[in-house]
């Protein structure tokens, strides 16, 4: 009888422990560049439990996914994982920057009748002894690639205004702490740099001409006019007419860079 009571236990042990997430590889870091980029993208650092409209598009996915037959696990690791209770369904993995994909949900073991693990009493696992295959699901491993890149599918279609929605919100609030914080920063540590002044003068030109021509590398140039305008342009060594006209014929985006316009 003790023997029978430690295999129950061990079993129910390794069940639960097996409806943790797996561990996933994190996204590759970006390339250092010689000056900051304007990109946003999965590799952002943004605290999304602090900004509202983040918080509200994470929800109302989370809530479409439970819709879908998904159960909510564990955060870890910069990630939430939901798992079906249909085993062979693929699990969804949703990062805080918004970055969502799927995953071919492995094998579980799980009580007699359940999904998961924790569902049941352990004396249920006493029919795992009797009954193997009733506490095994094979999970994703069970359908062929055909059947489970149709499971993709429609489990995208269902998130993707969700998932859109989730990264926009993402977006706007990376932008916005790139406008009102890395990128004043930015400024500063070119300005304060151990350099003459117009070799400071030319990298902060230089950071304002190489965003990019978009919406969003305009909202970066308007954010560098604005320390230059307010910090350079007020000091004792302004930008000269001479190096403005001199930085229009050397430019190549499509904006005018010139400090002395009023703001």
């Amino acid at each position: 009888m003790d023997v029978l009571i430690f295999l129950v236990l061990t079993l129910v042990r390794f069940a639960r422990a097996a409806d943790d997430p797996v561990p996933v590889a994190p996204p590759a870091e970006p390339t250092a560049a010689a000056a900051p980029v304007d990109v946003v993208g999965p590799a952002v650092n943004v605290d999304v439990f602090a900004d509202p409209a983040v918080s509200r598009a994470r929800a109302k996915l989370f809530q479409d996914l439970k819709d879908q037959g998904y159960r909510k696990g564990d955060h870890k690791n910069d990630r939430t994982i939901f798992k079906s209770y249909t085993p062979y369904h693929p699990r969804v993995v949703v990062h805080d920057d918004g970055w969502v994909y799927l995953q071919r949900e492995p094998p579980r073991i799980h009580s007699p009748g359940k999904s998961f693990a924790d569902q049941g009493s352990p004396a249920n696992y006493l029919l795992c002894i009797l009954a193997p295959t009733a506490c095994i699901s094979l999970g994703g491993w069970m359908i062929g690639d055909r059947k489970y890149q149709a499971l993709e599918g429609d489990i995208l279609d269902a998130i993707h205004g969700d998932v859109n929605a989730l990264n926009e919100a993402v977006a706007r609030k990376a932008l916005e702490l790139r406008v009102n914080t890395d990128i004043p920063a930015d400024c500063e540590k070119i300005w304060g740099e151990a350099l003459p002044a117009d070799a400071r003068r030319r990298l902060l030109f230089t950071f304002w001409e190489t965003r990019l021509d978009s919406p969003e590398g305009d909202i970066a140039r308007k954010a560098i006019m604005a320390f230059i305008k307010g910090e350079v342009m007020q000091s004792e060594l302004p930008f000269t007419e001479e190096e403005i006209t001199a930085m229009n014929t050397q430019r190549h985006c499509l904006m005018v860079f010139d400090p002395r316009l009023a703001p």
